[in-house]
Order: structure tokens, then C-alpha cells, then sequence
């Protein structure tokens, strides 16, 4: 379609535009890309990008690479980022920028709201973004607005035809006309689901639940998904609360995943653990091992803690628990967005680690007690059973059952469902 050069110019007018903010200052503005190097090389450096724009309207600019910013003459910054983390473009004071390939961030949602959002606050902030539709909580957000905040504009590779090659318009044809991916990628069309991810925006909706249908959970446990290093690049730790109840249905209960040094998570963990009167903490042990259950245990050396090792691999271990999802039995308590855009965007063979996923599978794996091809079979091809329920545990032996007053203490369904008071 040409998004990129769409892009650039549409910033570099905006930034001339504007010179000065309503203070005098001048204006500062964002380019932010999946990756800095996106952002550099793409956005920046490439054919259509920033670069080339700013050169053939003669404006007179420095382009300083080590500080990953485009000074103008008048005083303007035209900042490089990269949405490697929720944090992207916070402190920042922007008059507005250009958003590229949001739908692939990693932390889409995350980033907007924690980090950009709060930084256009400079007179009337604008950004372009530039995408292609992938499955995204955020884009479908943006798109469904109807009050005038958001304008979306469509195009098709073949609108952009004249600029690009007829060979490489005609392989385009051949391989992906009429497919999916096709209607993605070369018409623009939003399709919600990924075909390759193991979970469905349709099938979660579809069960989800309020606080109010909430029924007695008979176990509860806080699963964790530790990162592997502990500074500013490392991955969030996944965090996910959850139960389950006499029928064997699930109830994904809070998310509460974040960026944080161990003694962090480790504080937000317990923290659930109490705040859910949960049964057990369970914690993926890849990294650290023995570390893991230590800083647990600094922080409460009484709590039930069980370790987990992933000695297969993602796909294995998260299949049976979306064979969970297809049967209707797991329901998600109020909106749990920046999880579901995980569940729904990631595919075995992707190049991340989903980190809200682990977790989650963690804590239903735990829950369901049975592992493996066990768990498979028993779950998968579950049918009723003709003779009745199945046998329940000994009194002595079943955990006490708990109701809404004790997972959310002086919370009416009038407050809401979303998250538990503290």
C-alpha cells in the first residue's frame, strides 16, 4: 500500500507544521517501530522513510545516530524507539509521531497505555500508525470507536501498484489470492483470529463470565512464569490466578504479570496468594531452579510451593489446556485483555516466549492434577458419565470450599468485576 512512505510523510508535515509547543518550546515528536533497528532502518534510513522525506523538501536537519534523534534546525527532536517494552516513550513530553507495525509489538496494549499515551500531552497531539492487521486487543479497540478519536484508512498492496514491480504483484497473486493470509496482508482486511494460535477470541468471549456467576471454587493457586534475567531487557514475569470448581470448569481469576526484579514478583505473588486465600503457588523453574523457590520463600517461608520444570515443549504442554477452552470449560472473570491478546496471537512456532501463556498453563495444568498424555486423554475425549458424578474426595481430604466474599472481601457486584480490592 505504501504504509511507510504514508507514514513519513505524513510526520515530517505534522513536525513543520508545529514548530513550537504552547510555551514556545519546540515540538518534540516520537517514531516508534517493533525494534529500534525497525525504527533506524526502516522507518528512518529506509527508501520511503524519514530521511528521504526530510531531503526532498530541503529541510535542513542532524540526524545523530548515538542519541537516536532527528534535530531540525528549528530546535525540533524527532525521537527513535523501539516498543521492546511496556515502558516505551514514558517521560517524554511529544506533540505527536508515527506508529509502525503496532499489531506486532510485542507489548502493544501495554506500551500505549503505560508509556505513550501519557507522553503526547503537548498541545494536540496526532500520531499515524501504520500497520498491517494482525490480531490485536489494541487495533481492535482503536477500530471500534465510534466518537471521532480514531480515523482508519484501508488500502490494498494493488492501490500501490505504479511503485511496485508487476512480477512481484503477479507472485503476490499467484500464492495468496483468496487465502487468509491474503486478505491480510494484501487487502488490509482485519481478521481477529490466528489461524495458527491454539485459542480464539470468539471462544473466549463466549465463556467469559462476571464476578457474580462466580460459583465456590474448590482450589485456587498463583502460577508464575519467572523471567530469566532481572534488568531493563528482560521479559515480564507471568503471573496468572486461577481456579477451579466441583464440575471441573476453570476460572482464570487475575492477571497479574509485570516487569520486575525477582524480590518483585516474588512480593506480587505472595501477595495473591493471600489476597486469594490460594491453595499453592506453582513456579516454572528453567531458570534459577532452586533460586525461584528461595525468593518465594524470603518473602513467606509458609506458603505451598510447588516447582514445575518444562521438560516439553510449549505446544504440548498448552494443548490440552485449549482443549479445555473448546469444550466451554474454562472462563475468564472479567476482561483480562493484555492475556488474551497473548492466547490469541501466539503460535507454536513463534520466535517469543509467551510469557502470560505459560503461566496460565502452569495453573490449569496444576489444577487439573494430571499430567501429560493422561491429562490428554481424560480431558480431550471426556464424555459424561451415564452412572453419575464422578466420586468426590473424602471430607477429611477436600479443601474447604470458597465463595465471592472470600476472594473479594467487601466487593459487591456493584464494584465491578474486573479486579478484587486489596
Amino acid at each position: 500500500m505504501g504504509k511507510s512512505r504514508t507514514g513519513a510523510e505524513t510526520l515530517v508535515q505534522r513536525v513543520l507544521d508545529t514548530p513550537t509547543a504552547p510555551d514556545g518550546s519546540p515540538t518534540e515528536w516520537a517514531i516508534v517501530a517493533e525494534t529500534f533497528s525497525d525504527a533506524r532502518l526502516v522507518c528512518v534510513e529506509g527508501p520511503a522513510g524519514v530521511r528521504t522525506v526530510l531531503n526532498n523538501r530541503h529541510v535542513d536537519y542532524v540526524y545523530n545516530r548515538s542519541l537516536w534523534q532527528i534535530r531540525l534546525s528549528t530546535g525540533q527532536i524527532i525521537h527513535m524507539l523501539g516498543a521492546d517494552d511496556a515502558d516505551v516513550g514514558r517521560g517524554l513530553n511529544l506533540s505527536g509521531g508515527w506508529f509502525d507495525e503496532i499489531a506486532k509489538w510485542r507489548y502493544a496494549r501495554a506500551s500505549w497505555t503505560e508509556g505513550l499515551a501519557p507522553a503526547l500531552r503537548i498541545g494536540r497531539p496526532q500520531v499515524i500508525v501504520t500497520t498491517t492487521p494482525k490480531p490485536s486487543i489494541l487495533l481492535k479497540d482503536w477500530m471500534g470507536r465510534d466518537d471521532g478519536s480514531v480515523v482508519v484508512t484501508r488500502g490494498s498492496t494493488f492501490d500501490n501498484a505504479a511503485n511496485l514491480s508487476a512480477a512481484a504483484l503477479s507472485e503476490l497473486r499467484k500464492r495468496y489470492e483468496g487465502t487468509r493470509l491474503g486478505r491480510q496482508e494484501l487487502y488490509g482486511e482485519y481478521l481477529d483470529d490466528n489461524p495458527g494460535a491454539l485459542w480464539t477470541r470468539g471462544n473466549i468471549d463466549e465463556h467469559r463470565r462476571a464476578l457474580t456467576d462466580l460459583p465456590t471454587l474448590v482450589r485456587i493457586v498463583v502460577a508464575i512464569d519467572p523471567a530469566g534475567t532481572a534488568n531493563d531487557e528482560s521479559d515480564h514475569t507471568g503471573i496468572v490466578v486461577a481456579g477451579v470448581d466441583a464440575q471441573e470448569h476453570f476460572w482464570v481469576l487475575e492477571d497479574l504479570t509485570l516487569k520486575a526484579s525477582p524480590d518483585g514478583w516474588a512480593r506480587a505473588a505472595v501477595d495473591a496468594y493471600h489476597r486469594y486465600k490460594a491453595d499453592r503457588i506453582v513456579a516454572e523453574t528453567n531458570f534459577g531452579a532452586d533460586m525461584v523457590e528461595s525468593t518465594i520463600r524470603h518473602v513467606d517461608h509458609n506458603v505451598a510451593y510447588t516447582k514445575v520444570t518444562a521438560s516439553r515443549g510449549k505446544k504440548i504442554r498448552a494443548e490440552p489446556i485449549s482443549a479445555i477452552y473448546e469444550q466451554g470449560r474454562a472462563h475468564h472473570i472479567g476482561g483480562l485483555p493484555d492475556l488474551e491478546d497473548e492466547m490469541i496471537s501466539w503460535t507454536p512456532d513463534a520466535d517469543w516466549s509467551p510469557n502470560r501463556v505459560d503461566a496460565l498453563v502452569w495453573a490449569m495444568t496444576d489444577l487439573a492434577d494430571i499430567g501429560g498424555m493422561q491429562f490428554y486423554m481424560n480431558h480431550v475425549f471426556a464424555q459424561e458419565d451415564a452412572a453419575g458424578p464422578k466420586p468426590q474426595l473424602p471430607p477429611d481430604e477436600t479443601p474447604a470450599p470458597l465463595g465471592i466474599e472470600d476472594l473479594f472481601p467487601g466487593q459487591t457486584s456493584q464494584d465491578g468485576w474486573r479486579r478484587p480490592l486489596t
